[in-house]
C-alpha cells in the first residue's frame, strides 16, 4: 500500500495536518475516538 498519495490527499482535505516531520494529526478534535467507535476493526481492503 502506497500511503504518500493517501496522505497527500486527506492534507488537501483539511482532514489531517503534519506538525512535526513523519508525524500526523487529525485537525478534528476526538476524530481519532470517532472513527475508533464507527470502524472498530479497522479499514477494509479493497475486495471485502
Amino acid at each position: 500500500m502506497i500511503i504518500a498519495p493517501l496522505r497527500s490527499s486527506l492534507i488537501k482535505k483539511g482532514m489531517i495536518y503534519s506538525p512535526a516531520h513523519g508525524d500526523t494529526a487529525f485537525t478534528v478534535p476526538l476524530f481519532d475516538q470517532f472513527m475508533l467507535r464507527t470502524m472498530p476493526d479497522g479499514p477494509r481492503k479493497a475486495g471485502q
